[in-house]
């Protein structure tokens, strides 16, 4: 492929990305709606129920009707090990597993291979990740318990539509509210399919850098700080920017877009005026109070440390302690499953953070604003997970 085939091939699948992303950002509302007007109004509309059990309704009626592209994945490591269940028990590694076998698992590791790309990087599923997890599972679980797991994870939409039906039924909900659930069980499905798509988008945009980077004799983090159209120039022999512009860009940069006209303008802005900008859109906020909406609550009440994790990839999270973020991603289901709750700044009842608490059985605080800012490391806090309020012990 020449230089000005890849900058075709960047252009085409960069405008795909684009588009992608501009028609699903309509269902960002949705955050906005379940977090400030949803509660109230069902207070209005149902005031016999109390306000723990009016938030475990919502979220359930506005559950998605079909498996998270996560549970997909986990579903088909689940048969993976139950079918070669012995095989994999006795064998040492991969490589001695037999023929079969190490075709099953190359099968899921490249129909999976974007599963752990986030949104810094595309990461490659490997086979070696895979066949941990085969050997994890079979040292951990029975057969039967995995045929348990599994049966439990494909009969879950059901039960989730089984359980709506039921509460349309017993609760009295009025006709406006059946629509607007119905909208947010299609919106949570929404957000999974989003995500997929992200992912696969990084992975394929990873490859991209790699090639770009290869070409024009830049390290991969300068190629990420082009824009799409910069890295289009640079590959046709045009200008592009220097590296103390993308050393600035790396420190903070917001991309601003503009509409004048019929024409739209994009500006990456840095420095000074990124920073005021910030201050602007994001001020400080001094309350010490941290209080969200309860995305998850299996518990009243727990106690423990706080660990604030904004990069999952770079930084260690300890099992036991309460996991504190702006927002988690797909990237971040590995260190969830070792936390004793989850706090996130930002998040609706239709957010990964929600969805995946939920399906963790983990406590989880959503839409707090300020819990990265006003928590530290170490911090010894105390969840009322019922009420959503979070306060420092020590």
């Amino acid at each position: 492929m020449s230089d000005h085939q890849l900058a075709k091939s960047l252009e085409c699948f960069s405008f795909l990305v684009k588009e992608h992303w501009r028609i699903t950002w309509v269902h960002e509302s949705a955050d906005v709606f379940t977090t400030e007007e949803l509660p109230l109004l069902l207070i209005k509309d149902l005031p016999h129920i109390s306000a723990d059990k009016l938030n475990d309704l919502a979220f359930t009626l506005a559950a998605p009707h079909q498996h998270s592209f996560m549970e997909e994945a986990h579903q088909d490591l689940l048969k993976l090990v139950i079918k070669w269940y012995s095989v994999i028990r006795k064998s040492p590694s991969l490589g001695k597993a037999g023929s079969s076998l190490q075709s099953a698992v190359a099968d899921y590791t490249e129909h999976y291979i974007w599963l752990h790309s986030n949104y810094r990087a595309g990461v490659s599923l490997s086979k070696d990740y895979v066949w941990r997890e085969l050997k994890r599972k079979c040292k951990a679980q029975s057969k039967h318990q995995l045929r348990q797991d599994l049966n439990k994870l494909i009969t879950k939409v059901a039960r989730i539509k089984a359980a709506q039906v039921e509460l349309y039924r017993s609760i009295g909900l009025s006709d406006k509210f059946k629509k607007a659930f119905q909208l947010l069980s299609f919106w949570s499905a929404w957000t999974d399919e989003r995500k997929r798509a992200a992912l696969i988008a990084d992975w394929y945009l990873e490859a991209y850098a790699k090639e770009i980077a290869k070409r024009l004799g830049m390290s991969i983090w300068q190629v990420k700080y082009l824009t799409a159209p910069e890295a289009i120039t640079a590959l046709l022999g045009g200008k592009r920017p220097g590296v103390g512009e993308l050393k600035k860009r790396r420190r903070l940069a917001l991309f601003l877009t503009v509409k004048s006209g019929s024409r739209v303008i994009d500006q990456v802005i840095t420095g000074r005026k990124a920073q005021i900008l910030w201050r602007a859109m994001f001020p400080p906020k001094k309350s010490s109070q941290i209080k969200g909406q309860v995305a998850w609550a299996p518990v009243k009440q727990i106690q423990g440390v706080v660990q604030i994790v904004f990069n999952p990839h770079t930084e260690k999270f300890k099992k036991g302690r309460i996991l504190v973020t702006t927002m988690t991603r797909p990237d971040f289901v590995p260190i969830m499953r070792k936390a004793k709750a989850i706090i996130c700044d930002e998040g609706g009842i239709t957010s990964h953070a929600a969805i995946i608490s939920r399906e963790l059985g983990i406590p989880c605080i959503i839409g707090t604003k300020n819990a990265t800012k006003v928590l530290k490391n170490g911090n010894y806090i105390k969840i009322d997970v019922k009420n959503g309020i979070i306060k420092k012990v020590k």
